[in-house]
């Protein structure tokens, strides 16, 4: 098998490590991994009775060989409490007993606990045996949820120290967003806010991933009443497989992370693309197959977007990208350009371009099929489409964000406990700052103006909210 460039994928704190449990067994099915991570006949690529088709799989881009030809993850899970690190290391036996890393503290859902932890330095030298273990490391995946104190905290500082020692290599974040229904901690939007402004600094590519979004998704499309925390992963298992399914499997477009950037990022800051994709059926539907045309009209619904943005708002594109997954003809793969430029009539309002760019839309196949996790909610279907779009519309994630975040600092509340951990108070300031910058860059991006100087309007907003 021909080398290619590898990446590392690193699971912080009880979101990250949750998520990454779903996604690395997901990950493993699809390359025809059994539970200790050996080769069985099964993969993306074959038919029910057909062989092992591993010559499409980059498998070395994610895995690297282990003890008696196991497969095992380059991955590696981080918590500062050991409840979750217990929970994947009694369910995956695919992981290195060193892959798995806790300590028995707890970050208090305490950003400033997190990021203050002392445990960064065992951390970072593990992250060095990993990458010294990868012929060709193009960079790291970095998944967390930004709610508790150290996927915030803990993972805002292990992506500080990342940027400091591999500056050349990509850093991409995967970000869970608490929900705005229901809180489970007070200083969710604390936390939510500073390491947001950790992403804005120190990633290349961010992509957000709503809880209420994800919510909504379960129930609306799956028909789930009450979703439980297992349904929301294994739905974004399968959202970041189509993501990198071109990376770890084979395809024509976004073959790594530098292109994924190349591709959807015009500004370092502006770095946070909105993932949509389809179809998201229940295992009662029995439809195995979706036309094109269905599959556009899908992932160009608002109810697909792993965020929510305001309807009533005009967004504009800075870069979209469309990714097919499953079997597909050359002469269907060369008929979705011309899809697109007929359909971009259709959804104009969808497809709007800012000024200052060519309106091009990219296109691409990845022959890997999606596969269903065992006993999940979401069926198995033999083609899928995955929507990345670079849009101004984002922007209304962040106004979330500040408007959770305003009401609380205005107060002061609970600030004191942050502070006693050795943050000062001017941190919270820079960073609620730093997230206006951003909506008013992507605000004067749509206008086609200069984003080179703050907008007073936008600033006296905040000041006037909060």
């Amino acid at each position: 098998m021909a080398s290619s460039q590898s990446l590392i994928f690193i699971h912080v704190g009880q979101g990250g490590v949750q998520f990454g449990s779903a996604f690395w067994e997901l990950l493993s099915l699809e390359h025809g991994l059994t539970k200790d991570g050996k080769f069985q006949r099964r993969n993306v690529f074959s038919e029910p009775s057909g062989p092992l088709a591993s010559s499409n799989l980059k498998l070395n881009t994610f895995f690297m060989e282990g003890p008696q030809g196991r497969q095992v993850p380059r991955a590696l899970f981080l918590d500062l409490d050991p409840t979750s690190i217990e929970g994947v290391r009694n369910k995956n036996q695919i992981f290195n007993s060193n892959q798995l890393m806790s300590w028995k503290e707890d970050a208090s859902s305490n950003y400033a606990r997190g990021y203050y932890s002392q445990n960064v330095e065992a951390t970072m030298s593990r992250i060095q045996d990993l990458a010294e273990a990868s012929d060709k490391l193009e960079g790291f995946v970095l998944c967390r949820s930004l709610g508790g104190g150290t996927g915030s905290g803990f993972g805002s500082l292990i992506l500080k120290n990342l940027a400091e020692a591999y500056p050349k290599l990509t850093k991409v974040t995967v970000d869970i967003v608490p929900s705005t229904s229901f809180s489970t901690t007070a200083t969710e939007a604390y936390n939510t806010v500073l390491a947001t402004h950790s992403s804005i600094e120190n990633a290349d590519v961010t992509f957000l991933f709503e809880n209420e979004a994800l919510l909504d998704q379960c129930r609306q499309n799956l028909g789930l009443k009450e979703p439980k925390i297992n349904n929301l992963n294994n739905l974004m298992a399968q959202i970041m497989s189509a993501v990198t399914s071109c990376i770890h499997i084979d395809g024509n477009i976004n073959r790594s992370l530098g292109e994924i950037k190349s591709n959807l990022v015009p500004y370092s800051r502006l770095h946070f693309p909105i993932l949509s994709f389809a179809p998201i059926l229940p295992p009662e539907n029995t439809q195995t197959w979706r036309n094109f045309d269905t599959l556009l009209m899908e992932v160009l619904n608002d109810g697909n977007q792993v965020v929510k943005t305001d309807p009533l708002t005009s967004e504009r594109n800075m870069a979209i990208n469309f990714m097919y997954r499953g079997q597909m003809t050359l002469a269907d793969a060369n008929s979705i350009d011309a899809a697109l430029v007929e359909n971009s009539k259709m959804y104009s309002n969808k497809l709007k371009f800012v000024d200052w760019v060519p309106k091009d839309l990219k296109a691409g196949v990845c022959p890997g099929r999606s596969t269903p996790l065992p006993k999940g909610e979401i069926y198995t279907r033999t083609n899928a489409l995955l929507l990345m779009k670079n849009t101004t519309a984002v922007s209304a994630s962040f106004t979330k964000m500040l408007h959770r975040f305003g009401p609380l600092y205005a107060r002061k509340s609970f600030v004191h406990w942050y502070l006693q951990e050795g943050m000062e108070e001017s941190e919270f300031s820079e960073a609620k700052n730093d997230l206006i910058g951003l909506i008013r860059e992507y605000h004067e991006c749509a206008k086609g103006t200069n984003v080179s100087r703050p907008s007073s309007k936008i600033l006296s907003e905040f000041k006037v909210k909060h």
